[in-house]
């Protein structure tokens, strides 16, 4: 197990520890009903290591911050800004809605990158075939009709032929092939790239449209200073895109501009900025804001199953052309040579 952030483990401990602060369970005892509660141990170990220094008075925020390998600043920011407002356990059970949405998008987004991986793998299965099975036939077509290989296909014979009389050595030699193709493709960074391509999509749009509101929605729950908390969480984003976003809020508060002003921007879609608005005129900005979430938040299913309704059909084309190409390149001499065409 490597150790990483898990955002499921993240779920269950602000979710938990939320439940814990609210029943009044001493922070001792709390912690160590927690480590119960979390099969990963890297967690396990981390949260063990928390209850330790909370003892020796360091606040919760620091103590989290001591291991930012398992929890992201952002996560670690939501709970000093718990601490400091003296919201924790409302910041708590935002925190675990927070990461339950996180963690959705991501898991679809890896989703979405399935299909290209199926077309990868699926191109490499069907080069094998040909040459271990289809391109063998074929030579034995010309052979049993005194014909010559053409060029191409004599190649691919040959390599064939090498592969079945040194099993071991091919095998080892795939392999070896195998590992520097992998860390090739992990060099080129395919998967980062889909992802950028996706990032001028209306998904990330979308989704950062919902990190802005999921931030607004918890400092206003918390019912503190906005500018403050706005400041707070900008540290705890490594997300450019985000930071910058925050910042132009920022400006709009210092102007004395209200934030519905802000939402007119062209980054947010219509149906937020009015939501934002009435929340405003009502005096129920936290509710307007947590529509807003829930409309994103269904939007983005949405637009996620739309891209996966292109990309399957896309990747199975281009499959589907991989193979004929295959064929034509090797069946297509064949029927020239023997006079079928």
């Amino acid at each position: 197990m490597i150790r990483k952030v898990d955002n499921e483990s993240l779920k269950i401990i602000a979710s938990n520890l939320g439940d814990l602060h609210k029943a009044g369970i001493n922070i001792q005892v709390a912690f160590e009903i927690l480590e119960e509660t979390i099969s990963n141990k890297y967690y396990k170990e981390a949260l063990n290591d928390i209850k330790m220094n909370v003892k020796k008075g360091i606040s919760l925020g620091e103590c989290f911050k001591k291991h930012s390998v398992l929890f992201p600043n952002i996560f670690c920011q939501f709970i000093i800004l718990g601490e400091e407002n003296g919201q924790l356990e409302k910041i708590l059970s935002k925190l675990s809605l927070f990461y339950t949405k996180i963690d959705g998008f991501r898991k679809k987004i890896k989703n979405l990158w399935i299909y290209p991986k199926i077309l990868i793998i699926s191109c490499i299965l069907v080069s094998i075939f040909c040459i271990t099975t289809l391109i063998p036939q074929i030579a034995n077509i010309y052979d049993s009709s005194n014909g010559e290989l053409p060029y191409f296909i004599g190649i691919l014979y040959k390599f064939s032929v090498f592969l079945k009389e040194n099993l071991i050595y091919s095998i080892s030699l795939i392999f070896c092939y195998g590992i520097i193709a992998f860390i090739f493709l992990k060099a080129l960074k395919i998967k980062n790239k889909f992802i950028n391509l996706l990032k001028i999509t209306k998904i990330f749009k979308l989704y950062y449209e919902q990190n802005i509101l999921f931030i607004l929605y918890i400092i206003f729950s918390s019912g503190s200073s906005l500018e403050k908390d706005l400041k707070l969480m900008k540290k705890g984003y490594d997300d450019i895109e985000i930071k910058e976003r925050i910042d132009d809020i920022l400006k709009f508060i210092n102007r004395g501009e209200s934030l519905t002003s802000y939402f007119k921007d062209k980054k947010y879609s219509i149906a937020t900025y009015n939501m934002i608005k009435l929340g405003y005129e009502t005096g129920g900005l936290e509710e307007k804001l947590e529509d807003a979430l829930n409309r994103i938040e269904e939007e983005l299913e949405n637009r996620i199953q739309k891209y996966v309704g292109h990309i399957q059909p896309i990747s199975i084309g281009i499959v589907g052309v991989f193979i004929a190409f295959i064929m034509l390149s090797t069946l297509m001499p064949m029927f020239s040579a023997i006079g079928v065409l």
